[in-house]
Order: structure tokens, then C-alpha cells, then sequence
């Protein structure tokens, strides 16, 4: 099971998203988004994005690079290269795809979550909208924000203060902060057994 952004879980409770997949952590989580540079345009950017496409594609959809090749799909990143990487485990196709974004992280001051980009969701901002901390109040403590988080929310989500009425993002996960995952898979698959 891939998914295209990490998350950090906490095993002590429950968020059951996959209820066939009893291998995993279920653990309540935080989902985290890492921004990458992204094209600002240029014809050397518009390149750089294209092979980190065709990375990405390789970890999450392999069998869909393996077709476009064979539908005539010219590779950016060379054929001897994709064959290469083709035959690689995953982790070590994702080790190359984070080698190659770290080396050109900063060549263009604009970031994006690397899946949206790559969906043709333009929410681009700024890296040096980053580059300074305000702490804000939330709830009972202080967190860590950007000083310009009004730029980058409204760069993010557009009228971001507005409230939307719409589908939650994670409906349908059953939580529980009080029951290890674990004992709820296995009542689970007690209870299909």
C-alpha cells in the first residue's frame, strides 16, 4: 500500500482507514505534506519538475510508466535509467526521488506539495514565506507557524477564513483515543473470522 505523504501515528489509539490492511500502524495521525521546489516557469524547471514526475510515477504506478514506454512515451530521465530504476525495491526508488529533489530543492522560490503538483493543483507559495516563526496559540500551547501563514494559506486555499460546507476529508475512519489499534483490528478480524 502506498500513499503519497507520510504520517506520524500514535499506536495507544485508533483511526482504522484501511480495514484490510491489519499490517499497518492505524494509529490516530498527523498527516504530513513536504514542500518541494516546484517549476517557476522556466524551461530548465519545467525539465527538472518532468524527471521528478516521472520519479514519482515509478514508486506509486510502475505499471503505468512500463505502458506510456510502450505507447511511444519518450522518458526525460533517459531509458537505461528508468530500466534501472524500474528494478529497484521501493525504498531505494524513493531514496533516488529524494536525492533528486534535495538536489535541486532552492533552484526556484516556489514550493508545492509534490502530489498536488503533480495532479495540476496550483497551490504554489513562496519559500522564503517560510523563512521566518511566529508562535501562535492553539488550543492550550504554542506552535511554530510561519510569520507570512496569511500568504500562504491564502496562497494554499484561497479564502481560507471563509468557512465551506462540504465532505471531510477523513469521514468514514473510526477513532478512538482510548483502544490500541491493534485491539481494534483484531476485534475486527475476530468478529469476520
Amino acid at each position: 500500500m502506498t500513499t503519497a505523504y507520510a504520517k506520524i501515528r500514535d499506536s495507544r489509539t485508533t483511526a482504522v482507514e484501511y480495514p484490510d490492511a491489519p499490517y499497518i500502524n492505524q494509529g490516530m495521525f498527523i498527516d504530513i505534506f513536504p514542500l518541494d521546489t516546484v517549476s517557476d516557469g522556466s524551461r530548465v524547471q519545467n525539465e527538472i519538475f518532468l524527471m521528478e514526475k516521472e520519479l514519482w510515477a515509478i514508486i506509486v504506478k510502475a505499471d503505468f510508466v512500463c505502458n506510456a514506454r510502450e505507447n511511444g512515451y519518450r522518458p526525460h530521465i533517459g531509458m537505461e535509467t528508468l530500466k534501472r530504476l524500474l528494478t529497484l525495491p521501493r525504498e531505494e526508488q524513493m531514496r533516488v526521488f529524494e536525492a533528486f529533489c534535495q538536489e535541486h530543492y532552492g533552484k526556484s522560490d516556489q514550493v508545492n506539495f509534490i502530489t498536488d503538483e503533480l495532479c495540476n493543483m496550483n497551490n504554489r507559495v513562496y519559500r522564503s514565506w517560510y523563512d521566518e516563526i511566529v508562535w501562535l496559540p492553539f488550543e492550550k500551547i504554542m506552535l511554530p507557524a510561519p510569520k507570512e501563514y496569511d500568504k500562504v494559506l491564502t496562497g494554499r486555499y484561497g479564502e481560507y477564513q471563509k468557512y465551506v460546507r462540504g465532505a471531510a476529508c477523513h469521514a468514514g475512519i473510526e477513532f478512538s483515543v482510548d483502544i490500541p489499534y491493534q485491539i481494534y483490528m483484531a476485534n475486527i478480524v475476530r468478529e469476520q473470522g
